[in-house]
């Protein structure tokens, strides 16, 4: 199971968040995950993400114009796909759609096939936030993402924002630490004398 494991060293009783895109200080914003750890105690994550995969094609200018296929979903591990033409052999169509393929798959690695006859924006997309950057593929073009690679965030936790006493998101302590799945953070330091997060496979 994919884990992103954090050790509190430090002196204090923390409350950290595990953010999906990178948090902004004095933003108030939400968490995908919210955990107290006393001091010198440690948790662990279960990472395992899900994704989407889907591309827009007749607009070049535009990742998100022209029209869309359908979409897939996919968990973190391996998965391949193709975009192909969706009329009948032999028909003039300009519809795509994508398929999902289940042969030669590489671990950890996401691949998408443009085995249509246009150019296509690829987007691939976590569910839980964030995505990659979307890419223009020509005809035949092959797509290779590394999904276990793409980050979450660590923060320590200021102070949580409530509204009428329920939790409505967190301010934070900066900067926060990108960290991927396999991963384990140790925290060690005071509120007194700063915090630092250390990183180890």
């Amino acid at each position: 199971m994919s884990l992103i494991n954090i050790v509190n060293n430090s002196e204090d009783h923390l409350q950290l968040g595990i953010y999906t895109t990178r948090p902004t200080e004095n933003v108030e914003q939400s968490a995908w995950i919210t955990q107290s750890l006393n001091s010198h105690t440690s948790a662990s994550f279960s990472a395992r993400q899900k994704f989407t995969v889907h591309a827009n094609y007749g607009n070049k200018l535009a990742p998100d114009g022209g029209q869309k296929t359908n979409s897939m979903q996919f968990l973190e591990g391996a998965a391949k796909f193709q975009v192909v033409n969706a009329g009948a052999e032999g028909e003039q169509n300009t519809k795509l759609k994508i398929e999902q393929l289940f042969e030669d798959l590489v671990p950890n690695k996401v691949s998408l096939h443009n085995m249509s006859n246009q150019g296509i924006w690829a987007h691939i997309e976590r569910a839980e936030g964030g995505s990659f950057a979307p890419v223009m593929m020509s005809p035949g073009a092959v797509l290779i993402e590394d999904v276990s690679a793409m980050p979450f965030y660590l923060a320590i936790i200021k102070h949580l924002v409530t509204s009428s006493d329920e939790p409505i998101g967190e301010l934070i302590h900066l900067p926060a630490t990108a960290i991927t799945s396999g991963q384990t953070a140790t925290i060690t330091g005071s509120n007194w004398r700063g915090y630092t997060i250390a990183l180890s496979e």
